[in-house]
């Protein structure tokens, strides 16, 4: 038994029903995982929210702990005419996740884009 720890964009509404992008995290395993982080590849745009914002996944504790079948989302970007984020719509790159459990230490490649969305209905997203 182990974590399985997926990360993915996602959209997702605000309060006032504006559409954003959102980095979901889930913890798909039996046992939870502890210090969650998340690392990008230098000089990649990945959120549209402000240089100052340090998210959790970011820190070098990183998430907490990640229970079992427990979603966390953080907003990356507010969808408008011109999406910040569109780059993603037609490429994707790779970041690293890294996670604990127990005595155990999992670093795996994520491949993130927005890619896959294209076409696809409101309610797909």
């Amino acid at each position: 038994m182990r974590p399985y720890v997926t990360v993915r964009y996602a959209y997702d509404e605000l309060l006032d029903g504006r559409r954003c992008v959102v980095l979901l995290f889930e913890n798909h395993g039996l046992t939870p995982a502890t210090s969650v982080r998340l690392e990008f590849p230098e000089g990649v745009a990945w959120n549209h929210i402000g240089k100052s914002a340090i998210l959790p996944f970011q820190r070098s504790t990183g998430i907490t702990t990640l229970y079992p079948k427990q979603q966390i989302k953080y907003l990356v970007a507010v969808s408008a005419k011109e999406n910040p984020l569109s780059h993603l719509k037609d490429s994707n790159f790779e970041a690293k996740l890294s996670f604990r459990s127990m005595d155990k230490e999992f670093n795996e490649g994520v491949l993130l884009s927005l890619e896959d969305y294209a076409y696809s209905l409101r309610n797909n997203q």
